[in-house]
């Protein structure tokens, strides 16, 4: 009984916290800034936080990593229109993704580096804090 007691006493406190965990914030900004195919996440760091009303704000560093150059990107792009490999909505938001991309970040090269800084804001539900959606 107690082995079954200890952990849902530990969920329901951790459900109950009055900010979310470093651990959540790290998952969160994680999964939420990585753009497959294109940069992941290697590091989050989170700085600050503090409540604003019912909304918890997490000042957060984080650090991501290219998986491909900005070349080769816009290559594959291109190659996938000559070919007609992707269908048109498929090419249409690859070419959107791209351009944002290229916008934010610029050209870079498959393995480099770029440390970023974000507000991120949580809210609480019954079954704990969960991202803001902008």
């Amino acid at each position: 009984m107690k082995k079954l007691l200890i952990p849902l006493l530990c969920l329901f406190l951790m459900a109950c916290s009055d900010k979310p965990s470093t651990a959540l914030i790290e998952r969160t900004v994680t999964s939420a800034q990585a753009v497959p195919g294109v940069f992941h996440v290697v590091k989050v760091e989170k700085r600050d936080g503090w409540m604003d009303g019912d909304i918890y704000v997490a000042d957060v560093a984080y650090e991501i990593e290219f998986d491909v150059n900005s070349d080769d990107l816009q290559e594959g792009l291109q190659n996938g229109l000559r070919d007609g490999s992707g269908g048109l909505l498929q090419t249409l938001v690859g070419g959107l993704k791209l351009m944002a991309v290229k916008l934010a970040y610029g050209d870079f090269r498959k393995g480099d580096r770029l440390t970023l800084t974000n507000q991120f804001r949580f809210f609480q539900t019954e079954r704990g804090w969960r991202l803001q959606e902008e």
